[in-house]
């Protein structure tokens, strides 16, 4: 949310704005598309593997349409030995509700002015949710949660230069976060704050952090991999809780390896082709 809203001010032009968040998705998500299906999955599957890329070709047309609302199907014998098995790539669901946050922006910052229009915004959609506890029609999901987080980070780029950004705070926000830990969800507002502000205090702060773009930005592909590798790792090493740590070790690993390789083939040139818009 805040980096977006950022985006936002910085360009202030809908097509621009729109185009370079869609070039910020999809070429990653459809190279994600063809090393999951061609090259990571196979590894795992229990049927022969010409019978399974003849499955694969057959569905070609439904995996790109079904892309570009980032559901991958779900295909027989990937992962079966894993408790959630045949699920290709789990994770991707929280990318549809963002882009909608997206939209959000784009049509707060055409119609109204983005630093007026997302404060309010955010406040109906924080009223909104304590109504939903208090007058349930439909359950709370995590989508919902997911665009509150957004939308209290855009709002934390609006006032920006009202919002401290120190130790004391952050410590009251971690202080927060230990009484909160009870999970009650009527204080889910107050956990999402502190957990916005945390995640800023340590972006901005840290001088570890701050130079962890130095060799490209590897965030969303750690992302979009993250379920695949991890599927894969668990069923070669044969996981068991004894080998926890190796097991997260080793996915981390494999997983950066191809957030690597997303970055320089696809994502680090469509930022390029970005920056080449604002001459638009």
């Amino acid at each position: 949310g805040f980096l977006v809203t950022q985006s936002w001010v910085g360009t202030a032009r809908g097509r621009v704005f729109f185009i370079k968040r869609l070039l910020r998705l999809y070429p990653a998500i459809f190279l994600n598309l063809i090393l999951v299906y061609f090259f990571i999955a196979p590894i795992t599957v229990t049927i022969p593997i010409s019978e399974y890329y003849e499955m694969v070709f057959q569905k070609i047309p439904l995996l790109l349409a079904s892309s570009i609302f980032f559901e991958f199907p779900n295909l027989p014998s990937i992962f079966e030995a894993n408790p959630k098995s045949n699920f290709v790539n789990l994770s991707l669901w929280t990318l549809f509700y963002e882009l909608m946050c997206y939209v959000v922006i784009l049509v707060c910052g055409v119609l109204f002015g983005v630093k007026r229009a997302i404060p309010i915004v955010t406040i109906a959609y924080i009223g909104y949710f304590y109504h939903e506890i208090f007058f349930p029609i439909t359950q709370i999901n995590l989508a919902f949660i997911h665009c509150a987080a957004f939308l209290l980070g855009s709002c934390f780029f609006i006032y920006q230069k009202y919002i401290p950004i120190n130790v004391t705070v952050a410590a009251l926000c971690l202080a927060c976060l230990a009484v909160l830990f009870i999970n009650d969800i009527y204080f889910l507002p107050l956990y999402l704050v502190s957990i916005t502000y945390l995640t800023l205090y340590a972006a901005l702060c840290s001088k570890y952090l701050g130079n962890a773009a130095k060799y490209g930005d590897f965030s969303y592909g750690l992302y979009i991999y993250a379920w695949p590798v991890q599927q894969t790792v668990a069923i070669l090493l044969d996981f068991n809780d004894k080998m926890f740590l190796f097991y997260m070790v080793t996915s981390f690993i494999v997983t950066l390896i191809f957030a690597v390789l997303s970055w320089y083939i696809v994502e680090r040139p469509a930022i390029a082709l970005k920056l080449k818009l604002r001459n638009i």
